[in-house]
This record gives structure tokens, sequence and C-alpha cells, in this order.
């Protein structure tokens, strides 16, 4: 038995008791056949049983009214932060454009510095 199917048996077995019907035996008798060995239907039936349980015993339970007003009322008095304010937007758009102007003169400078040192001597004329 695949554990994919394992999977999909599970679902339908869940699905079957949260809609109040318990096909545990029916899913017993109909997959027991698709086990390779003992120990893959005794793993099945194990899970299965494990689910009956477990929907028996997460029952849900009533809320407490005096619960839920409390709840509210801390809800209703939590000290939120207030939101930071952001930057105006003409002031984003300046310091971009800045830094795009700096980003170029840096460029050119480190350009100009760059061809001066590496450019060749320039020859000059002695007239003697």
């Amino acid at each position: 038995m695949y554990p994919v199917m394992i999977e999909d048996i599970l679902s339908a077995h869940a699905d079957a008791l949260n809609q109040g019907v318990d096909h545990t035996e029916w899913l017993r008798e109909r997959y027991a056949h698709t086990a390779v060995d003992s120990t893959q239907k005794q793993h099945l039936d194990e899970l299965l049983h494990l689910a009956r349980l477990l929907k028996r015993a997460l029952v849900l339970q009533p809320t407490r009214p005096d619960f839920t007003t409390q709840l509210r009322s801390d809800l209703n008095h939590t000290n939120a932060t207030p939101p930071v304010a952001e930057p105006p937007r003409w002031l984003m758009g300046a310091v971009f454009l800045f830094s795009l102007v700096a980003g170029w003169l840096g460029w050119r400078y480190w350009r100009r510095t760059a061809t001066e040192k590496t450019a060749p001597p320039r020859p000059s004329l002695h007239l003697n």
C-alpha cells in the first residue's frame, strides 16, 4: 500500500467522521486486500482507530459569554502603535536624483584618473 493511498483513505475517513458518519469498519474491510503484508494492514487499522478516537475526544466546547466579552474588551483596549509616516515622495525622488548625479560624477572622475594613469606618455619635442 502506497503512502499516498493511505493519505487518501485517511482523508476520506476524516471527511466522513466530520459529517457524523463512521465508516471505519467499511474502510478497513475494503482496503485490507490492498496491503502488501500484515504490517501495513495493522498500520492502517491503527490509523483508522486513532482517527475515530480523536474525533470522539475532540468535541467543540461552547464558549463562555464572559470569555467573549473579556476578549472583546481586551482587543478594543490594546495599545496599537501608530503607523510610521513615510517620507514625502518628492524627497525620495530628490534623493534618487542626487544619488544618480553623484554616481555619474564618481564614474567620470574614475574614468579621468584611470586614463591619465594608464595612458602612454606623450612624445615631447626637444629642439636643440
